[in-house]
């Protein structure tokens, strides 16, 4: 399946390719998807072609385009590049980043408008840092403490462990446990 990541499905990815074909539909035009994560693979192969073709208007890298650094696929002037990413680290590749505040915002009013006061978090690694802070201090900003403990962060490589840490959150006296837990990836939610 090419909407997965190490064999598990990829919600982002899924999502990502199902809207951008239904836009572009709405528009009139037309979406190739290619499903490349190699320099060496037969859709990047193709890819390149169609670019030097002309048979590609613009390229949309759902994530970072780890790997194809120095490539005829990155230096190729022909066409607008964008990839979904927090930072412009690639020339000539434009950056379409996400709104992370705005989730974050989102998501601590839903479970707020639920009355929910006691809220853990499951972060996946690489959230931490600025976006842990923000989460924190916008919890703080309504009167909800986040307690160590229940800012815990499970690994996408092992999301069946986040099970495990779930039950052991809810094994605690009800006024000792959460009564709301803030998820900061899809891929992990079929495990909580």
């Amino acid at each position: 399946d090419p909407f997965s990541t190490k064999g598990r499905p990829n919600l982002f990815l899924q999502t990502v390719a199902r809207v951008a074909t239904s836009q572009a539909h709405t528009i009139g035009a037309t979406f190739e998807l290619y499903y490349t994560m190699r320099t060496t693979d037969d859709e990047c192969y193709r890819l390149i072609r169609d670019i030097n073709e002309r048979n590609v208007g613009g390229v949309v890298f759902a994530t970072r385009p780890i790997g194809f650094e120095g490539t005829p696929l990155l230096k190729a002037a022909k066409v607008p590049k964008v990839a979904i990413m927090t930072k412009q680290v690639y020339p000539g590749v434009s950056v379409i980043d996400f709104n992370s505040h705005s989730f974050i915002d989102k998501a601590i009013d839903a479970l707020l408008e639920r009355n929910r006061r006691r809220i853990a978090v499951f972060l996946v690694p690489g959230y931490g840092g600025d976006y842990l802070e923000y989460l924190r201090n916008s919890l703080a900003a309504k009167g909800v403490e986040l307690p160590p403990q229940w800012t815990l962060t499970v690994s996408l490589d092992t999301p069946w462990a986040a099970v495990n840490v779930a039950h052991l959150l809810m094994s605690a006296t009800p006024d000792d446990r959460p009564d709301g837990i803030l998820v900061t990836d899809d891929n992990m939610t079929e495990h909580i």
